[in-house]
């Protein structure tokens, strides 16, 4: 290339080497540069276009299944069309798919993959995505394993059903995962199908909506958490049970943006809505209730009023034996007395400590020892304090 068309690959790649590959490329495919698509997604397109018939059904049906995909699938939906699959046309595919491992390949950009999928008519998209589906359920030895590629087919293949199944079953193993992001994108996918379907209770779907919005709430998406929470309270409607908790999840969330106004009126809505329930799930509640008001009015810096309820919230939580309640209503009455009294006593945490770890609850062991180091360290426990910490 001359000095001045250089000077025009730098100008219009904007910064991107993908794309001044691709414009050299095709500059010399079309043996110009002026015919140069002005965009990458348009260089990528103009490639695919200039393959024969068979290689460009190839490459979009292959679109259909993502950046890397198997071999026995693709041949299997290309079988379904009536076509087939030839080690001919993958030699005239190299430059755009690789092989990846023995039995799979995959797109060598993901800007090609998403170019090529744009092309495929909808209506053979849909086609493709149920063959698809349908192909790898057959083939998985455990389809849970596959979940969340099963719940992708089948969604955009019109199937609700299939596609609430194994979109639930996907965000519940991302979930376990702490891959919070991915979670709610599938329950999200899974509420989605579940509008097209009348089998599924209210119940079922309150457990997917404050299941979406403790993923949002993790992922750090609060106001779309709290908008789950609100949905889910919608359908709860008379279920007091069911309305208190949510009102707890939702005042979590208020909490954490400091709306600490807002996040004591869902709570004070929670207490009343459990009022003359006397069963045991009604009782456990009522103590998470209180010890978490505790814990928004110490954060008020309403000391003496907090470290009332936090007392009271123990003593509930010890008369019904919920220990992630008690362990909470422990941390607040370790901290306010910390805070009014100074670093005299560390049994409220060591408690808590215990009571988080016996529950399993990694966030709230984390919170305890970060605050049992401040207590250290205010007492001069230095190396206690950094352990700790």
């Amino acid at each position: 290339l001359r000095p001045h068309e250089l000077d025009q690959v730098v100008q219009r790649a904007g910064g991107n080497p993908l794309f001044a590959t691709e414009i050299i490329k095709t500059a010399r495919e079309v043996g110009s540069l002026d015919a140069v698509p002005l965009s990458l997604e348009a260089a990528m397109s103009a490639q695919v276009d200039a393959l024969d018939p068979d290689s460009r059904r190839v490459l979009r049906y292959a679109s259909v299944l993502g950046r890397s995909f198997s071999r026995a699938v693709l041949e299997a939906i290309m079988a379904t069309e009536g076509h087939h699959l030839t080690d001919a046309t993958l030699t005239l595919l190299a430059p755009f798919l690789d092989a990846d491992g023995t039995q799979r390949l995959r797109f060598r950009s993901g800007i090609v993959r998403d170019t090529t999928y744009e092309a495929v008519a909808y209506r053979l998209r849909s086609r493709l995505h149920r063959a698809a589906g349908e192909t790898m359920e057959r083939l998985a030895d455990d389809p849970a394993s596959a979940a969340d590629s099963l719940a992708l087919h089948f969604s955009r293949a019109g199937d609700d059903e299939r596609a609430w199944r194994y979109a639930t079953l996907a965000a519940e193993r991302a979930r376990d995962a702490y891959a919070n992001t991915e979670a709610a994108r599938l329950y999200e996918l899974a509420l989605g199908a579940a509008r097209e379907l009348d089998d599924i209770d209210d119940q079922t779907l309150i457990d997917a909506w404050r299941n979406l919005g403790e993923a949002r709430e993790l992922a750090g998406e609060f106001d779309r958490s709290l908008d789950a929470f609100s949905r889910a309270l919608k359908l709860a409607r008379n279920d007091a049970v069911t309305r208190a908790d949510l009102l707890l999840h939702r005042a979590t969330v208020k909490d954490r943006v400091r709306k600490l106004s807002a996040a004591l009126t869902d709570l004070t809505k929670g207490t009343r809505a459990l009022e003359g329930i006397t069963n045991d799930a009604a009782a456990r509640l009522r103590a998470r209730i209180l010890a978490f008001r505790a814990m928004v009015m110490f954060t008020q810096g309403r000391l003496e009023r907090a470290l009332t309820a936090a007392r009271v919230a123990e003593q509930e939580a010890r008369s019904v034996g919920d220990e992630e309640s008690l362990g909470k209503a422990l941390l607040a009455t370790g901290s306010l007395s910390m805070m009014m009294q100074g670093p005299q006593d560390d049994g409220y945490y060591r408690e808590a400590l215990t009571l988080f770890q016996a529950t399993g609850n990694l966030s709230m062991q984390g919170y305890v020892e970060s605050n049992l180091g401040v207590l250290y360290a205010m007492a001069g426990r230095w190396s206690e304090a950094v352990e700790l910490f």
